[in-house]
């Protein structure tokens, strides 16, 4: 069912043209914003580089969300709907339900970043409906761990990671990222190296000058491209890909809504960047002003990871 749905979106990407410029590819929802680790480049933490408020979005209003796509029928060409933003999803008890939810309403499936320190909710990711589960572990020794994610938990993430390896379902991926600092950069190649058997992906932070402070985010120079890596080692296009002439941007393909309703330019900016609350706006009228926004707000301008050829990419396809 879900090549299926691949094969769909491909086809109609391929005839139509990108599927951004008419809805989003990608619903992700910050369906709480509770963590247990203090990661050096959080957005959520007090003294980082937001310090956004706390707290949980009902399950009323992820149905909504849900229940919107499903009645323009819009869910038919979605990617997945990922239940997680700037908190750890295995803190939410609800998350066995959301991923239910997902598939019931959307009949899509559902993608989480986990740290994978909470041990105790590891039976979550072992949902039917979770498709993906990447695991974001920045470092191989425990005193980089400790330098990047503020916590001794090493090994507890280790040990999920490979518990999850082990019993996951045949249809289930696991990948990890690594977030490139000062503090870790110089482990990249080791852990490359290391995880061989597993995709895997190294990021550089997603930079806004105006709204990071670079001691508190430990910003990295010399890392200034994904680079992503299959299970045998071997390089991968990164996706999306800004030779493609596709997409303006990485994230340009998602709708973030915040835990308060906001619907977010980006999922890396404050919640003040948004277009109103799906309370009170129609989504995908949101979706189009954003579009038509076409990149051109602090937040976006100031972006390290927005694509050279934007402005070209947004002008084709946004009239």
């Amino acid at each position: 069912m879900y090549k299926t749905r691949l094969l769909r979106r491909k086809i109609n990407q391929k005839l139509h043209g990108p599927i951004w410029a008419r809805q989003p590819e990608t619903i992700q929802l910050d369906t709480h914003n509770l963590c247990q680790l203090d990661c050096e480049y959080c957005s959520v933490k007090a003294g980082g580089s937001y310090n956004l408020p706390r707290g949980t979005m009902p399950l009323e209003m992820i149905e909504e969300l849900l229940l919107y796509f499903r009645g323009r029928k819009l869910h038919k060409l979605l990617w997945a709907v990922a239940p997680f933003m700037n908190g750890e999803p295995l803190l939410d008890e609800r998350l066995p339900r959301i991923c239910t939810m997902v598939k019931d309403i959307c009949d899509t499936v559902c993608v989480i970043d986990t740290n994978g320190t909470e041990w105790r909710n590891r039976e979550f990711l072992l949902h039917p409906n979770l498709k993906l589960v990447r695991f974001t572990i920045s470092a191989i020794t425990p005193e980089t761990y400790m330098k990047v994610h503020g916590r001794p938990y090493f090994y507890k993430a280790l040990s999920t990671f490979y518990w999850f390896l082990r019993h996951k379902r045949k249809d289930q991926i696991a990948w990890l990222h690594f977030i490139t600092t000062k503090n870790n950069q110089h482990e990249v190649e080791d852990w490359v190296e290391h995880f061989e058997g597993v995709g895997r992906t190294v990021f550089p932070l997603h930079r806004i000058p105006e709204f990071h402070v670079e001691s508190e985010r430990g910003y990295s120079q010399s890392i200034k491209e994904i680079t992503m890596f299959d299970a045998k080692g071997n390089r991968l296009p990164r996706g999306p890909n800004p030779s493609s002439g596709l997409f303006p941007c990485p994230c340009w393909g998602v709708l973030a809504v915040s835990w308060r309703g906001e619907i977010l330019q980006c999922v890396d900016l404050p919640y003040s960047f948004n277009y109103g609350k799906v309370e009170e706006v129609d989504l995908l009228e949101a979706w189009r002003e954003r579009n038509r926004n076409k990149l051109d707000n602090a937040g976006c301008n100031g972006c390290s990871q927005r694509f050279k050829n934007y402005k070209k990419v947004m002008d084709k396809y946004i009239r």
